[in-house]
């Protein structure tokens, strides 16, 4: 308990709400990242997503995860997405793809953007509203809840961070206490138990005689 104390206090917890993407940075974590919080898959692979559904494994799932951007807010189906561009998109492939964190499927020469509307999930862009109505984006959703929403972690983590001051006392405090009891039944459990064995014979002996007189 000591232990979980002090990590609580001088310790960063609010690492576990990290995420990171593609380059391994965590969203608003580090200088460069610090006014991107949130994690975005700008892009959704229809094949990796059907190949996850059909035979999950940590690789399939991996396939689809894995182009993930820092962005200062969730992005809407339209309006700009503000992102901390990662290496895939900088790339010559990634340049035919991606303008301005918009993902092209078709090529950034078409002209033709493919977007989804998002919400915040803790520190992640999860598919919500009209988004949903598309079946790749809906098995990509259900993919995203099974690894990262379907017990609402984050939330669980974020309460705990939040309320850490008062969970690290709270742990010095039953520790201290528990010390206290150990030493108190060291100096005194001998007559404690000699006590209560009395105790529960007078008391065994007084019910006796009360039913008894009732007789």
């Amino acid at each position: 308990m000591a232990a979980g104390g002090y990590g609580l206090i001088h310790g960063k917890p609010e690492l576990l709400l990290t995420p990171w993407d593609y380059d391994g940075l965590g969203c608003g974590y580090s200088a460069a990242t610090v006014d991107y919080p949130y994690l975005y898959f700008p892009s959704v692979d229809v094949g990796a997503v059907q190949s996850a559904a059909s035979n999950p494994s940590s690789a399939s799932v991996s396939d689809i995860l894995k182009y993930g951007v820092c962005v200062k807010t969730c992005p809407l189906r339209t309006g700009d997405v503000d992102c901390k561009q990662a290496s895939f998109m900088k790339s010559t492939k990634g340049q035919e793809n991606y303008k301005a964190c918009v993902w092209y499927p078709a090529g950034v020469v078409s002209a033709t953007p493919a977007r989804y509307e998002t919400a915040p999930l803790g520190r992640f862009c999860a598919p919500a509203g009209k988004a949903l109505e598309d079946e790749a984006v809906k098995l990509f959703k259900t993919q995203f809840n099974q690894y990262f929403g379907r017990f609402n972690i984050q939330s669980y983590v974020a309460d705990v961070v939040s309320a850490r001051e008062i969970l690290a006392w709270t742990l010095l405090s039953g520790f201290f206490i528990g010390f206290v009891y150990m030493i108190f039944m060291r100096l005194f459990g001998g007559p404690l138990v000699y006590f209560s064995i009395l105790g529960l014979i007078l008391g065994t002996a007084y019910g006796g005689w009360m039913v008894y007189q009732s007789w």
